[in-house]
């Protein structure tokens, strides 16, 4: 499912103050459209970057450009600092208050404080967080980056090698591959089951994986449908139907930079042996052909 530019504009209020896109498993979001009806409403764009670190739209690394964008480092991410993660935004206001609110709103960090021209003077200018990253996570990321572009260079050949595996295959849904350029980071590999050609739903097949010895995941659950903001906001089954119908079929296959070929043919193998071979020749062929090379 494509994000529906109308029906966003038919959600805003003038309570709302911000638009946040999500880059899921790595593939950018079609930002131009979104950025237009943001600066149509003086709204803000807040884009989550979490999986989609490297990650380009139109030449342009996400990041680069636009109102704010949120990246996660946590050990599942294609690169890591431990935990934790990074706010880009442009604003020089946005970017203080930000520094300051996750450290205690405190308003002047401590590496100022005690440099030669520094004052050991500060002020609490907010109820802040302690949401700062610890010196030694920043460390172990600054020799992550680096690795960055290896990092998606695998992953991309590992997700090609799953989506010519599944090209004609019905008993999955893979993830449509927009018209604009963009480079996708491949932080996930997450088709749908077709419930009626697999023959079983996605609970039943993540458990004939692991009967296998194969891990799957399931990224992710609806949040509306979770019971806090049920409770909170009144939230029921059916108010958001395209999100609840992929939260009900998605799957997300081993992906990491590691896998080796034989290990990815193993999983597909596997999932052959599940939800059945391919139905055509032609498929069969391909299918050898991919797993084998």
């Amino acid at each position: 499912y494509n994000i529906d530019i109308q029906q966003i504009e038919a959600k805003i209020t003038p309570r709302t103050r911000a638009i946040m896109p999500v880059h899921f498993a790595g593939l950018p979001v079609d930002l131009d459209p979104l950025y237009a009806l943001a600066k149509k409403h003086n709204l803000t764009i807040i884009e989550d970057c979490a999986h989609a670190i490297g990650a380009r739209y139109k030449d342009k690394l996400l990041g680069s450009f636009g109102d704010l964008q949120v990246f996660s480092f946590h050990p599942n991410k294609n690169m890591t600092t431990g935990e934790g993660g990074v706010v880009i935004c442009r604003n020089p206001e946005w970017a203080a208050k930000i520094s300051s609110l996750r450290f205690h709103g405190i308003s002047q960090p401590a590496f100022d404080r005690f440099t030669k021209k520094g004052n050991q003077h500060y002020a609490v200018t907010a109820p802040g967080f302690k949401y700062n990253m610890l010196d030694l996570q920043a460390a172990l990321g600054i020799h992550q980056l680096p690795s960055l572009e290896n990092f998606i260079e695998r992953r991309t050949h590992i997700a090609q090698r799953y989506a010519k595996a599944f090209a004609h295959y019905s008993p999955l849904q893979l993830q449509h591959s927009p018209d604009f350029s963009h480079r996708h980071a491949w932080h996930l590999f997450a088709p749908l089951i077709n419930t009626e050609a697999a023959g079983m739903n996605r609970d039943t097949f993540m458990q004939r994986m692991k009967d296998e010895n194969i891990g799957t995941g399931l990224h992710y659950a609806v949040i509306h449908l979770h019971p806090y903001y049920k409770e909170t906001f009144g939230f029921k089954e059916g108010d958001y139907p395209f999100a609840e119908d992929v939260a009900n079929r998605i799957v997300s296959l081993p992906l990491f930079p590691s896998m080796t070929e034989q290990e990815q043919d193993r999983v597909i193998h596997t999932i052959f042996k599940i939800l059945g071979q391919p139905s055509s020749q032609s498929d069969r062929s391909n299918q050898t052909a991919i797993t084998l090379e």
